[in-house]
């Protein structure tokens, strides 16, 4: 780089050689007042043309690394069919509860069996006549009441009812409604019940007492006319859907379970099977 003087120095310089050429030729006339300094001027720095300037710096952005998203819970392959509804106290204090059952693919033995053979032979007389080489088919149902939702009206309500239809047994939270071996009613809310039905060896699902042939689901449990039902009383089930596991879907009916649920009138159940 090169300095630049600047011109108020140069000319400082230059008057300076002068004054002192004038002194020399002149007689002194006495004491001379002293100049005062020039004020002091900043050198500037300039940049040499010829020099490259210093590149400017590229900032590449790290990447965002892909969220590595969980694995989809798997599959349970004994499950045939899950199904879901919403029950509400529409006539009291619109309690809300969550009603879900799951059936499971029909096995030689439970994982109850003891208990499931003495909960057949005391509700349903005749079943091992009926069913002389046999497979069962069990059910868990859970009724679970709604965050935020007040508790579930124990008195001056209609009682909801739960299905398994065939030659079902239950225990639990669960009440006879009309017959033994017959589907039944919710005990309470919160509640759980387990059932186990027996089913036929061989022969496919929809045949007399297979699987298929079954009902299932959820509804207001009513032995009348359902518009006679005091307004107090009343309670209604809805958002009504069932998710079929991989041996549902394979049976050529229960595959068209999800596009017809049995609703009775849109509020007043969640029923589903090749029975209806």
């Amino acid at each position: 780089m090169r300095i630049l003087r600047p011109m108020a120095v140069l000319t400082a310089v230059a008057v300076a050689g002068m004054l002192s050429a004038c002194a020399s030729s002149t007689p002194a006339a006495g004491p001379t007042p002293a100049a005062s300094a020039p004020a002091s001027t900043p050198t500037t720095v300039a940049t040499d043309p010829g020099s490259t300037p210093a590149a400017t710096p590229v900032v590449t952005p790290t990447p965002t690394p892909t969220p590595t998203l969980p694995a989809p819970p798997a599959v349970d392959p004994t499950i045939l069919f899950t199904i879901t509804a919403t029950a509400t106290a529409t006539g009291s204090n619109h309690a809300r509860a969550d009603l879900v059952q799951r059936v499971y693919r029909p096995v030689a033995s439970t994982v109850q069996m003891a208990s499931d053979l003495a909960l057949l032979d005391k509700s349903c007389d005749g079943w091992k006549t009926m069913f002389p080489s046999r497979l069962f088919v069990t059910t868990t149902i859970t009724a679970t009441i709604q965050a935020g939702s007040p508790a579930w009206p124990t008195k001056n309500i209609e009682p909801i009812g739960a299905d398994m239809d065939g030659y079902p047994a239950f225990s639990g939270d669960w009440l006879p409604f009309e017959a033994a071996c017959s589907g039944g009613l919710l005990k309470s809310l919160p509640g759980t019940i387990h059932g186990v039905m027996p089913v036929p060896t061989t022969g496919p699902a929809d045949s007399n007492s297979g699987w298929a042939k079954a009902i299932y689901g959820f509804g207001v449990a009513y032995d009348g006319d359902p518009s006679q039902i005091p307004a107090a009383y009343k309670i209604q089930i809805t958002h009504c859907h069932i998710t079929l596991g991989a041996a549902a879907k394979a049976d050529v009916n229960a595959a068209t379970w999800p596009s017809h649920p049995h609703t009775y009138g849109g509020t007043l159940g969640c029923e589903f099977g090749s029975g209806l």
